[in-house]
């Protein structure tokens, strides 16, 4: 279920399923290696932090996008850009490869990305 700002932006439901918050960084088409007009398209969101000898430090998280998403989650990038923001996301476990197991993350089709003190505003409202 959806909630909606007083503005009228949809703030997504909390209650299921994984996010990832951070700010949001670029867009990304990175050409295959063995079919240069295939691509695939990706979301970079970036969390920085204090290690534990107080140097600062970033996390950084790279979502891949489906094709059919693509002009959607470029134009929302290009208006959030270096903001906090909250992305819905599917996580599968990858085995194997030259690289060994990798976790996957992926934004599921249709979904949108949101301003984080929006969500947390429409979730201290709905309390």
């Amino acid at each position: 279920m959806d909630a909606y700002t007083p503005n009228g932006d949809i703030v997504m439901s909390l209650q299921l399923g994984s996010y990832v918050v951070g700010i949001c960084k670029e867009f990304r088409s990175e050409p295959w290696n063995n079919d240069p007009t295939k691509f695939n398209h990706r979301l970079i969101i970036s969390r920085p932090y204090l290690d534990q000898y107080d140097n600062e430090q970033t996390d950084v998280t790279i979502i891949d996008i489906n094709t059919d998403d693509v002009h959607a989650v470029q134009n929302q990038v290009a208006s959030l850009r270096n903001k906090a923001i909250i992305c819905p996301v599917a996580m599968v476990a990858r085995a194997g490869g030259r690289n060994g197991a990798w976790l996957s993350t992926r934004m599921p089709r249709n979904e949108t990305l949101q301003l984080l003190d929006n969500v947390v505003k429409q979730a201290a409202v709905q309390k």
